[in-house]
């Protein structure tokens, strides 16, 4: 199934629900054995990916003998919440978590709260958000909002409260973010590249051309760690990652892919590890296979990355979702202990990482 070319499907502006939802942790370990669906070893030289997926060694088509070493080797997966009110259908979902662990989930009509599998809305429409369409935290643990339409940078501490951190009114239609500090912010726009933003000025970094981007694929995510440097993912089939620096030094792709042949054809989410690097949901397409992958902050293709495992294996877990696209569609958090959140749909997944 190829996913990310089409249009974002989203849900009806005016229709947040405000209620509270609680809803009981589902585990679907103890449900019946599935079948196996393991990848490949011997992914294509354009898949950017480790060639022996029991050996987490860097490089495609050979072994470049230089081991990437995740921070996690393995998740357990189990589902918090099913039914969840957030309206993201077909797009990279926008979440975060705090150091209470504690999620929050934007959908561009509210931004929602889980704590320990209770569903709350932190902000709407009533509190002056319009569109809250990302979501990211600092190295505190606090909250940021971008709003698309007032095109700003909002904080968040409390429910039902926001404070203006940053006017982005240079920009015409900001649509990801991510933040190292309060004073260093990277901010995606549709057709207008990567800009910064810092106490002093909004400034273009990256353009369009430069970026590869692209407007209108569904699984467009920008995800950027404490030290600067950022992967974005064009979110279109076929479409390469690329990863580079804030400052404006650095611009390369991690990861492409040629259509027609074996191995890496989208990306469906990404996010920044707890201490380096980053993790990422990939689709190998003509593999039928999704895969959680870690990656260094100098990846480049070929080199650089390791595959995640995770029990169920996202394949077997997408055949007890009762999402329709399963995890081809996705957000993705993980918080300063290393546990792993992914949203799917209207579910919420938790990954515990097995130490």
């Amino acid at each position: 199934m190829l996913v990310g070319c089409g249009p974002s499907l989203v849900g009806d502006v005016g229709t947040t629900s405000t209620s509270t939802e609680t809803t009981g942790a589902v585990d679907p370990v103890t449900t019946a054995p599935l079948p196996s669906t393991s990848p490949p070893t011997d992914v294509d030289v354009d898949s950017g990916i480790t060639v022996d997926t029991g050996d987490p060694t860097t490089g495609t088509g050979e072994d470049t003998g230089t081991p990437v070493d995740p921070p996690v080797a393995q998740f357990e997966l189990e589902r918090i919440v099913s039914g969840g009110p957030w309206e993201i259908v077909q797009d990279a979902g926008a979440i975060a978590v705090d150091h209470a662990e504690r999620v929050f989930i934007a959908d561009g009509i509210a931004v929602y709260m889980i704590d320990d599998g209770v569903v709350t809305t932190w902000l709407d429409a009533m509190d002056g958000v319009i569109a809250p369409i990302d979501v990211d935290v600092d190295e505190q643990g606090v909250l940021y909002v971008l709003d698309a339409v007032a095109r700003k940078v909002l904080v968040s501490t409390i429910t039902h409260d926001t404070g203006e951190l940053r006017d982005l009114q240079p920009m015409a239609g900001p649509t990801h973010f991510g933040v190292v500090t309060s004073d260093w912010i990277g901010v995606r726009g549709s057709f207008e590249g990567l800009w910064t933003t810092t106490p002093t000025e909004t400034a273009i970094l990256f353009g369009e051309r430069e970026l590869m981007g692209a407007v209108g694929c569904t699984m467009e995510d920008l995800a950027v760690q404490r030290s600067g440097v950022f992967v974005y993912q064009a979110g279109c089939n076929g479409w390469p990652m690329v990863m580079g620096h804030l400052d404006g030094l650095d611009l390369r792709i991690a990861f492409e892919h040629v259509f027609g042949e074996d191995g890496y054809t989208n990306a469906m989410c990404s996010t920044r590890a707890p201490d380096a690097g980053f993790y990422a949901v990939l689709d190998f397409d003509l593999a039928s296979t999704t895969r959680l992958v870690y990656l260094q902050e100098d990846a480049v293709v070929g080199s650089g990355s390791a595959f995640v495992e995770t029990t169920p294996t996202l394949d077997e877990a997408e055949q007890i979702t009762d999402e329709p696209f399963g995890f081809s569609f996705c957000g993705i958090a993980v918080s300063s202990t290393s546990t792993l959140w992914l949203q799917t749909g209207h579910e919420l997944w938790r990954g515990t990482p097995v130490r």
